[in-house]
């Protein structure tokens, strides 16, 4: 039961940082860490949202948090995405000048920006939280990979993200 808890709250806290509401979203993680203080996901939203609100000293503090928590508890250190977030917030390249790559509409099309994404076949319906679930991840790290079972739409799905910021990246990095 805890653990469905603390999920929802996860859960919670991504809904609102969709929405820019970064302080219900700090709430709802600060929970998850109390009552699980090694939940390293719930440590890397912390930081993430503190730097999104112009808070990076309590961002790097939060990393400091996790790295005794799981030192303390598991005898491990944080992963490297962490860890990566940690270095670009420390050196002032987090957030981005603009965190949030604007997202093209369904029916606005492409334009004369360059890509190589194949045209979709057929219209793309549903997903909206696995969509979100990848851009957040993307925000994260510079690499991704989906995994499931054959056939259940994993490449469609990151051609729809990719479609969604095809704009936010330039031959395969960030855009200035």
């Amino acid at each position: 039961m805890r653990l469905t808890h603390q999920g929802l709250l996860v859960e919670l806290a991504w809904l609102h940082e969709e929405r820019d509401e970064y302080e219900p979203a700090i709430q709802a993680l600060r929970q998850v860490v109390a009552a699980q203080p090694t939940h390293e996901e719930a440590h890397v939203g912390l930081m993430r949202l503190y730097a999104l609100s112009g808070r990076c000293e309590e961002a790097l503090k939060q990393h400091e948090r996790l790295r005794e928590a799981l030192t303390r508890e598991l005898g491990i250190e944080p992963d490297m995405s962490s860890r990566r977030l940690y270095e670009e917030i420390s050196a002032g390249r987090f957030p981005p000048a603009d965190p949030r790559p604007r997202v093209r509409t369904a029916t606005e099309p492409l334009g004369d920006r360059r890509h190589n994404l194949p045209a979709p076949r057929t219209s793309f319906i549903g997903r909206k939280r696995e969509m979100l679930e990848v851009r957040r991840l993307l925000v994260m790290t510079g690499l991704l990979t989906l995994k499931g079972a054959g056939g259940c739409g994993k490449t469609r799905l990151a051609l729809e993200v990719a479609r969604d910021l095809v704009g936010a990246y330039r031959m395969g990095g960030v855009a200035d």
